[in-house]
């Protein structure tokens, strides 16, 4: 019976020792705890951020080469133009509507045409950007052409509230 007597009490003597240990072991304060959140937050704030600016940095890109691309296209068409019309014609102004795979929605020649769009927005559903190119003679060098062409998105906005993209360039037929 001794035998068992030492070994209840070293149990008791293990389990005072782990329930002692459990008692005074140490959690994180409630300051801490506040100060690892505030910390979270405001690295994944920054983090959010940079995502915002990244994601809009990309938007304006893609403008940038649709409008190049269009304005490239639009030359184009202005040297048509420019063979096809006789010269007392000019300034010849062509306005353009596309939607957002560059697929060109109408264009016009007509002022009652898509200029009233151009100014006060296109209410078209599917209408990204509008363009216009307007051909005039060069008054310093003869026989070549100025060409101005103007992107704007979005297309529903109104002319002073659209993002303007401005080609200039001379051009001979």
């Amino acid at each position: 019976m001794a035998g068992n007597r030492t070994n209840d009490r070293e149990l008791k003597d293990t389990a005072m020792k782990n329930y002692r240990i459990r008692t005074h072991q140490k959690g994180f304060s409630l300051a801490e705890c506040m100060l690892s959140v505030a910390i979270t937050g405001s690295t994944l704030l920054a983090v959010i951020g940079l995502l915002a600016g990244g994601v809009g940095g990309a938007r304006d890109a893609k403008t940038e080469t649709i409008a190049g691309i269009l304005s490239r296209r639009m030359t184009a068409e202005a040297k048509y133009d420019m063979k096809a019309t006789p010269l007392p014609a000019l300034p010849l102004a062509r306005y353009f509507l596309w939607d957002e795979a560059m697929q060109t929605l109408e264009t016009s020649r007509t002022v009652g045409g898509l200029e009233g769009e151009y100014q006060g927005g296109s209410s078209r559903v599917g209408a990204s950007l509008i363009g216009k190119s307007q051909i005039s003679l060069s008054p310093n060098l003869p026989g070549v052409f100025h060409l101005e062409i103007t992107i704007e998105s979005p297309a529903a906005a109104p002319a002073g509230q659209r993002k303007v993209h401005r080609y200039e360039t001379l051009v001979s037929p």
